[in-house]
């Protein structure tokens, strides 16, 4: 079962989205300084450099310089345009709506998938309805060493178009993964294979659980006293 409705951002949740949004223009405006900073200590260098070499390797290097700055100013506009234009103007018109998007799920089973580094805990999280529901990040550490999650019922706040996650919280009662797998591999990445958290697939769970649940009892026993898991 899977509910989905809307209501007005919290404070709390506006807050975010502004700060995702502030973030985003000063990493590009940093990009931007990076690159600029760079190529003028490189043409005041080669100007310097130039003038003990003669008026016309000046000029070749004054040129090399402006093209540099030039090249660089293009690839900050590459960036910004339009992946990253496009997604400060989808969060400044959530902003603008207002709203946020409550997701509910009522979930039955679930796969842990193993950290790589720091990536954060990922789920695969059978609901209800037969539709399988991934999540993955370091928002699930708490809820997994607490032992409230897996949990039965679990509800997602998300920003409606950019599906940033604003909230998550636990409503049921725990339920114990039925099984584990590793983390994904480079191979699985390259493919494109590996969910986006928040991702509901329509796969087949068992063959997900039965595929990947290769662990002796003591390694069961091991993982789950680790991730809070009876």
């Amino acid at each position: 079962m899977a509910e989905t409705s809307r209501r007005p951002f919290t404070a709390q949740e506006r807050w975010q989205l502004q700060a995702s949004l502030h973030r985003e223009v000063a990493r590009t405006a940093g990009l931007f300084d990076a690159f600029v900073a760079f190529g003028g200590s490189l043409l005041l260098f080669l100007v310097v450099l130039g003038l003990f070499r003669g008026y016309s390797r000046q000029l070749e290097l004054v040129a090399s310089g402006v093209s540099l700055l030039i090249g660089a100013y293009v690839y900050v506009r590459a960036q910004r345009s339009p992946s990253r234009a496009e997604q400060s103007a989808r969060v400044r018109q959530e902003l603008e709506q207002g709203e946020a998007e409550v997701l509910r799920y009522q979930v039955l089973d679930a796969i842990a998938v193993e950290e790589l580094e720091d990536e954060g805990l990922g789920f695969y999280l059978k609901l209800a309805d037969g539709r399988v529901l991934f999540l993955a990040g370091q928002y699930l550490h708490e809820p997994v060493e607490e032992r409230r999650f897996p949990n039965t019922f679990i509800e997602l706040v998300r920003a409606p178009t950019t599906h940033e996650l604003l909230d998550f919280r636990v409503l049921g009662v725990n339920l114990q993964a039925s099984a584990r797998r590793p983390p994904f591999s480079a191979e699985e990445y390259r493919r494109g294979s590996v969910p986006e958290d928040g991702s509901v697939l329509d796969v087949d769970f068992e063959s997900l659980r039965l595929g990947h649940d290769c662990r002796t009892d003591a390694e069961r026993h091991d993982w789950g006293a680790h991730y809070g898991q009876r």
